[in-house]
């Protein structure tokens, strides 16, 4: 049954019949192409499509196909940049971590020096004071030594002459002997002291270059491994793109991977070690007791020289000193 084609606009009759003819699978003829031109249009108005459109005259219906061109898998690439992106995030909270912990110890460290320190002056200050109090206890000591002696040479009579100067110059080398021992002690627990915070004070120079160093190789070794996650994530890159034939692409990855090789080598070598704590003691330990000026002024009165003289001799000495040094090296 032959198509009937609808009014669809003002052409000419010739055209319908020629849109009757091609709706039914003719070509027109025997109507100009003027007017198979028109008829298409109609047929076409009319819900009508070549199922020629397309195929060369002449060729096949039937187009021979190919093999599939390879797609491009866009969900892997845009997740692989991604994992690159994140990987400026891991660095950072990287360096953070490594940074705090740091920090942390060095605070530590410096809580430790600054009670060294404290105790080195208020040390210092100890040794000071106590030298100056035996100097005053020696210099009492020899006055009140004097004035025993004075009385016990006036009480015999043998205040004038040289007894006399004999006193003065017994009392004042027994004085001179005290703040002599005590400016020894002095000395002596200053230079153990001087030593003592010296040591802890390289201690904690050492310890502090130590702690340095490992925050260094703790951030190189960080970067080795961002870098080498990032070069498997440009590889991978390479291998999507190279599935789909996207050979620049995949080239410029594989680029950017061996940028890294240099990278990888020098810092994935860097041995990473956690943080160490290490202690810089000030220990001077127990200082020389101050023991000048521990005694006062004691008094013998001996009988005279040869034949009997009478002329007493007058031997001053320190005797409470003397036996407190004499238990102590005993004991």
């Amino acid at each position: 049954m032959a198509a009937k084609a609808q009014y669809v606009g003002p052409y000419s009759p010739s055209a319908y019949q020629a849109a009757e003819m091609i709706m039914s699978g003719g070509a027109g003829t025997p109507f100009n192409a003027e007017t198979i031109a028109a008829g298409r249009k109609i047929a076409e108005l009319n819900g009508w499509s070549d199922p020629n459109a397309g195929q060369v005259q002449g060729a096949s219906t039937v187009a021979e196909s190919g093999p599939a061109k390879p797609q491009l898998n866009q969900a892997a690439v845009d997740a692989t940049n991604q994992a690159i992106s994140s990987l400026d995030v891991e660095r950072d909270t990287g360096y953070k971590n490594i940074d705090d912990s740091f920090s942390s110890l060095l605070s530590r460290y410096d809580k430790e020096s600054a009670a060294n320190e404290a105790d080195y002056t208020e040390q210092g200050e100890t040794n000071t004071n106590n030298l100056q109090k035996n100097k005053q206890n020696a210099l009492l000591a020899a006055a009140q030594g004097r004035r025993g002696l004075r009385g016990t040479l006036s009480a015999i009579g043998a205040l004038s002459g040289d007894g006399s100067v004999l006193a003065d110059r017994a009392v004042t080398t027994g004085a001179n002997q005290d703040i002599g021992e005590a400016g020894d002690t002095f000395a002596t627990n200053a230079q153990t002291l001087d030593k003592s915070i010296k040591k802890s004070r390289e201690e904690d120079a050492d310890r502090r270059a130590e702690a340095e160093t490992t925050r260094t190789n703790q951030r190189t070794a960080l970067e080795g491994g961002i870098a080498s996650k990032r070069q498997n994530y440009f590889q991978k890159l390479a291998e999507i793109f190279g599935q789909a034939d996207r050979t620049g692409e995949a080239n410029a990855n594989l680029q950017a991977a061996g940028d890294l090789n240099n990278e990888i080598a020098s810092k994935s070598r860097v041995v990473a070690t956690q943080f160490n704590p290490r202690s810089a003691a000030f220990t001077p330990g127990d200082l020389e007791s101050y023991l000048a000026g521990a005694g006062d002024m004691t008094v013998d009165v001996a009988a005279g020289g040869l034949g009997g003289d009478a002329s007493p001799s007058i031997v001053a000495g320190r005797r409470k000193k003397e036996d407190k040094e004499l238990a102590l090296a005993t004991a």
